[in-house]
C-alpha cells in the first residue's frame, strides 16, 4: 500500500521570514534521516517546507524526478499534492472517534486502516474510542494514520517526547520494522541526542536554520565539521589548542590547551592548517585506552568526580598541566571496581593520537581572522 519509494532531494536557501533555512541533503528510500538541533535551530521550518506550508525563496524539493518545489521552474505543490505523512508530538488524535476512524480520517478505506492498525499492533483496539487508549497506543494510531495515506515521505515531529521510556523503546522498534518493510523515506526531528544516535541512518545537524553537517552518526561524532557541531552532538572532550608544524613532513604537534607549558601531542599534518594556528580539537571516546596502550601516549590524571549514570559511570579526570584540562571518561561499573576508582584516585590511560580530530578555530595566532 506504500507507493514505490523514491529519494527526496532537498536543496534550499531561504533567507526571509519566518526564519533562515539553508539545507542540502537527500533522504534515501528505507533510511531514517534524523534532524538534530537545539530549539530555534530551524527543524520545524524544514518540516513545514517539506509539507508545502512554507515557500522557500530559492532552491528545490524533488521526489525522484518530480518537483514538489522549484524556485527556478515556478513549482510549489500544495500539501495535499505532495503525499507527505506527518506524525506529530501531541498525536493529533480525535478522542471522540474510534482508533479505526482516526486512521481513516483522511479518506483511507477501512481495509487499509485495519491493515495498518494490525501492523502497529492495535487490531484488537480498532473499535475502541481513542480517548480510552494509552499515550503509546495513541501514537501508534497516529503512525498508522500517516501510513494509511500511502505517503511518499513520512515526517516525524518529535514523536516520542510525550511517552515514557518503555513505551518509547517499543515505538523505536515499530519505526525500525516499518522502515525495513516499506522502504519509505523518513525524516524525524528531535533534540534528544541519544534518540538521534540510536535511530538515525543519516544525521543532519542544524543550528540557526543552517544544515551544518550531515552523514552517518558515527562519522559526525568522530569528525565534526566545527566546534558547534561537536557541541550539538554531545562531544564532551573538546579542547582548545595550538597546531604546530614540525620539521618532519606530515607530522605536527598539538599543544593541549593555550598555555605554552602544556604538553604537546604528535599528530598527522594533512597540510590544511597553518603553523601556530589556534584550533579546537576533540578526543573521541574510543581513542581513550585503559589497557594495552602505547607508552608514548600515556596520560595521567586525578579523578575529580564520579557520577553514577545507571549502568555506566562518568569519571571527570583532571590532568595536572600548567592550565588544568578535564577529561570525561565513560566507564562500566565493572571497570570502576577493577580499577578501584574513587574521587582523588590517580588514573593512567593511553590516548590514540591518530584518532584526534582537529578543527580550525576562528583566528590564527598573530594572524587575521579568516
Amino acid at each position: 500500500m506504500i507507493q514505490t519509494a523514491q529519494p527526496i532531494d532537498i536543496d534550499l536557501d531561504h533567507q526571509g521570514p519566518p526564519t533562515r533555512l539553508q539545507v542540502r541533503l537527500t533522504i534515501r528510500p528505507g533510511d531514517l534521516t534524523v534532524v538534530l538541533g537545539p530549539s530555534g535551530s530551524g527543524k520545524t521550518s524544514l518540516l513545514r517546507a517539506l509539507c508545502g506550508l512554507i515557500r522557500p525563496a530559492s532552491g528545490f524539493i524533488r521526489q525522484g524526478e518530480r518537483d514538489w518545489f522549484s524556485h527556478e521552474r515556478g513549482v510549489h505543490l500544495s500539501p495535499q499534492a505532495r503525499g507527505v505523512g506527518v506524525v506529530f508530538q501531541n498525536y493529533g488524535i480525535m478522542p471522540h472517534l474510534t482508533a479505526l476512524q482516526n486512521v481513516c480520517l483522511h479518506g483511507a478505506p477501512s481495509v487499509v486502516g485495519l491493515h495498518w492498525l494490525d501492523r502497529v499492533g492495535l487490531s484488537a483496539q480498532a473499535q475502541q474510542p481513542a480517548s480510552t487508549l494509552s499515550g503509546g497506543q495513541q501514537q501508534r494510531v497516529a503512525i498508522a494514520r500517516a501510513l494509511a495515506q500511502s505517503p511518499h515521505l513520512l515526517l516525524l515531529d518529535e514523536p516520542f517526547s510525550a511517552v515514557d521510556q518503555s513505551t518509547r523503546t517499543s515505538l523505536y522498534e515499530l519505526i525500525a520494522e516499518i522502515r525495513m518493510a516499506s522502504q519509505i523515506p523518513m525524516l524525524m526531528v528531535t533534540h534528544n541526542l541519544e534518540e538521534a544516535r540510536l535511530l538515525a541512518d543519516q544525521l543532519l545537524v542544524m543550528d540557526e536554520g543552517v544544515g551544518l553537517q550531515h552523514g552517518d552518526p558515527r562519522s559526525i561524532t568522530l569528525k565534526p565539521r566545527n566546534a558547534r557541531v561537536a557541541d550539538i552532538v554531545g562531544i564532551q572532550n573538546r579542547y582548545k589548542g595550538v597546531f604546530l608544524k614540525t620539521a618532519i613532513d606530515g607530522v605536527a604537534e598539538l599543544q593541549w590547551g593555550l598555555h605554552a607549558d602544556n604538553p604537546r601531542l604528535q599528530i598527522a599534518d594533512k597540510g590544511r592548517i597553518r603553523d601556530q594556528r589556534e584550533v579546537d580539537w576533540i578526543v573521541p571516546a574510543e581513542a581513550i585506552r585503559l589497557n594495552d596502550y602505547p607508552k608514548s601516549c600515556t596520560i595521567r590524571g586525578r579523578v575529580a568526580q564520579i557520577r553514577q549514570l545507571g549502568e555506566t559511570v562518568l569519571c571527570l579526570v583532571d590532568l595536572d598541566y600548567a592550565l588544568v584540562q578535564t577529561l570525561h571518561l565513560t566507564l562500566s561499573q565493572r571497570e570502576i571496581r577493577q580499577l578501584k576508582l574513587e574521587a582523588g584516585s590517580m588514573i593512567e590511560f593511553g590516548l590514540d593520537c591518530t584518532m584526534i580530530h582537529v578543527m580550525p578555530g576562528k583566528k590564527s595566532m598573530g594572524a587575521a581572522v579568516e
